[in-house]
């Protein structure tokens, strides 16, 4: 179970909900900004998660654009991996930061995350404000990836490497609990 949609650690009953999960479902992954987490809530959530997932969209000044603030992240992905939560990072690819994702990926390296999973925005939700000139073309996208495997393999950067294109194919599936 990956429980998403916004910030799921802004909800009260969060810790609730995770431990009538984790008594059903053997994998339980959390998406997260990463910037509200200290070392103490880290330590809480290595009870109860098997991994977490946080947004990077690049090095500070382009995170900063859209993301939030980098260096809460980046101080709440460390202590995540210092409690042990398996952490991978997702990078929203827009035209603005499609050239910094080498950055990205080192910074993911260097940070000693799992996994950089580049998604090309769905325009749904908040996304929705998403100009379409924003959003980089599929064909974009494709390269923008093949060139970070040929760095991946040039440079030996350690997080394993994925891309979600959205399209009629690839949509995937999901479940809504309110």
């Amino acid at each position: 179970i990956y429980l998403s949609g916004g910030e799921p650690l802004i909800r009260e009953d969060i810790f609730r909900l995770l431990e009538s999960y984790r008594e059903i479902f053997p994998v339980l992954g959390l998406p997260t900004n990463a910037t509200s987490i200290t070392p103490k809530l880290a330590n809480d959530l290595s009870k109860l998660i098997n991994y977490a997932n946080a947004g990077l969209d690049g090095p500070r000044a382009i995170n900063n654009k859209v993301r939030g603030n980098y260096d809460e992240i980046i101080v709440g992905i460390r202590n995540l991996i210092e409690n042990g939560v398996p952490v991978s990072l997702s990078s929203a690819l827009l035209n603005y930061n499609i050239e910094y994702l080498p950055f990205t990926y080192q910074i993911a390296d260097l940070l000693g995350v799992n996994k950089l999973k580049i998604v090309v925005p769905v325009p749904r939700g908040r996304a929705k404000s998403i100009s379409p000139n924003e959003l980089p073309t599929n064909d974009d996208a494709l390269v923008a990836f093949h060139n970070l495997q040929t760095i991946k393999s040039t440079v030996d950067l350690k997080p394993h490497l994925a891309m979600a294109l959205w399209g009629p194919e690839t949509e995937g599936y999901a479940l809504l609990v309110h």
